[in-house]
């Protein structure tokens, strides 16, 4: 019996994956006169202003983003806070007529300057009863907290997509959803990205969260905007992929933690 390394074994296995999504995409042309080049998209572009103990602000959608996502790219942004310092940032960008406007986040976040330190993908049961899954990557960087002293933060990043009628967490099962629908269902989706993060603010202030109890505010919160954000219909298929305290120092967490859709945060030199 021939033994294949497991690099080797990944290597075959994203290939076929390839292999297929080629096959996919070439009858999808094929059949592309009789495919809906329109279709009603599975999100609802506004957060709400309240999230239990959560109160939102709106973001606007900055320079860079503008310049770099189509004209017709929708985005929605909204930075959430409560009384006793914690901070979640939550976005959604719904793709137009092009589709660059959806793409994986680690594409721009080393671009942002946060390293990636492991991902995995986390079911989350949402306050109406589904349950869908979102990929977590834990990212950090090296932030001033003043008097000319930095430390690495870490922050989670959570995010999915939403068409019309599935979710998943995964780009590859996204792009062959995209392929597989046009050819069978003849409907092209109309993605959109939805994304929450939060940053690990223990050692930052007082009282700041470790790793574990970040992920469970955000899991909570995400149980929460899921029914508001996402159309019923989506549920209709569900794709799985399956420190000590040291007091407040000068950190901005809504500021240092912010992730912005491509390119480059405004603190890197430019606005992505």
């Amino acid at each position: 019996m021939t033994f294949i390394p497991t690099n080797s074994r990944s290597l075959v296995v994203r290939i076929g994956v390839v292999f297929v999504l080629v096959i996919v995409t070439a009858l999808a042309f094929h059949f592309s006169a009789v495919i809906n080049s329109s279709t009603e998209s599975g999100v609802v572009m506004e957060f709400p202003e309240r999230v239990g103990g959560f109160s939102g602000k709106q973001s606007e959608a900055s320079e860079g983003e503008k310049f770099v996502l189509p004209k017709d790219t929708e985005i929605a942004k909204m930075v959430y806070s409560n009384g006793v310092g914690d901070v979640l940032n939550a976005q959604i960008v719904l793709a137009g007529a092009e589709k660059r406007s959806i793409h994986r986040p680690e594409l721009c976040l080393p671009a942002q300057g946060w390293s990636i330190n492991g991902r995995e993908t986390v079911p989350v049961k949402l306050a109406d009863g589904r349950t869908i899954s979102y990929m977590k990557d834990t990212i950090s960087r090296t932030v001033d907290v003043g008097n000319g002293v930095t430390k690495p933060l870490t922050s989670l990043y959570c995010y999915w997509f939403v068409g019309n009628g599935a979710s998943t967490p995964s780009h590859l099962m996204r792009l062959f959803l995209t392929s597989w629908d046009r050819v069978v269902h003849h409907k092209n989706h109309r993605w959109a990205y939805v994304a929450v993060s939060a940053p690990v603010l223990e050692g930052f202030t007082r009282n700041g969260k470790n790793a574990e109890a970040t992920q469970k505010m955000i899991d909570e919160f995400i149980a929460e905007i899921g029914p508001v954000v996402m159309k019923v219909n989506h549920a209709k298929r569900v794709s799985k992929s399956q420190s000590s305290d040291v007091g407040d120092q000068s950190l901005d967490p809504s500021s240092v933690s912010k992730v912005e859709i491509g390119g480059r945060t405004p603190d890197a030199g430019h606005s992505n």
